[in-house]
């Protein structure tokens, strides 16, 4: 293996997060040291895209700030970071052959040449530092959907802009059924069923009315107490 075995996920914002998902990853991945980047974890550090990190939490739209998040914490520490709304049905060590970053394909076949926000590197890799620099030349009122500014559209705009030294996988790897229907029925590799939690609102609901914001709020006061 060549990048560190540091099994990673982001889970921010108000809803539960999906532990019976997630603990399968664990479950493949035994001798990884594992970390949950949460609420009280970002509440904690200081980002570089911070200002665009806190208004992606002020507009209640987590899968832009989860983007973020994950690039600056993969680009320091280096690991594999798989999406929460996942479920791992086998262990992935055999993938990580070289020190690079990693993504998938969401689809050949319905959304072309999109892929997955960066999935794996080993420290500082310069492609992540790319993608971090890019996106803070934005302001924070530039943002638009995650998928856009700092997602699937964004990563493989920036792989065709750079050529960068990147590993695609097929898509059957980690998204062998896509959202809108299409289904892998090769006989290839699957490491994980892709739930779609997001984009299909498959998550479990928030409490009550109006804790987005009252989390966005806890974060950026936490900040701020640690600034005096």
């Amino acid at each position: 293996m060549n990048i560190p075995k540091n099994l990673m996920h982001v889970w921010i914002g108000p809803r539960p997060a999906p532990l019976d998902w997630m603990q399968t990853w664990q479950d493949h991945h035994p001798d990884w040291d594992y970390t949950l980047i949460d609420n009280d974890y970002v509440s904690q550090h200081q980002f570089q895209n911070q200002a665009l990190i806190d208004e992606y939490l002020r507009r209640a739209e987590y899968a832009g700030a989860a983007d973020l998040i994950r690039y600056e914490v993969l680009h320091e520490k280096g690991g594999f970071m798989p999406g929460a709304d996942s479920r791992c049905l086998r262990n992935t060590d055999e993938l990580w052959t070289e020190a690079q970053a990693y993504t998938v394909y969401e689809n050949e076949f319905v959304r072309g040449q999109l892929v997955s926000p960066i999935l794996a590197c080993e420290p500082n890799n310069p492609f992540v530092d790319a993608l971090i620099n890019r996106l803070g030349q934005l302001k924070p009122e530039q943002l638009n959907k995650a998928w856009l500014t700092t997602g699937n559209y964004f990563v493989a705009t920036m792989i065709k802009e750079l050529s960068p030294k990147v590993h695609i996988f097929p898509s059957h790897y980690f998204i062998p059924n896509h959202y809108t229907g299409h289904g892998y029925d090769g006989d290839g590799p699957i490491y994980c069923d892709q739930l779609f939690g997001e984009t299909t609102n498959g998550y479990a609901k928030p409490n009550f009315a109006g804790k987005m914001q009252k989390i966005a709020g806890r974060l950026r006061s936490s900040r701020m107490r640690r600034k005096l």
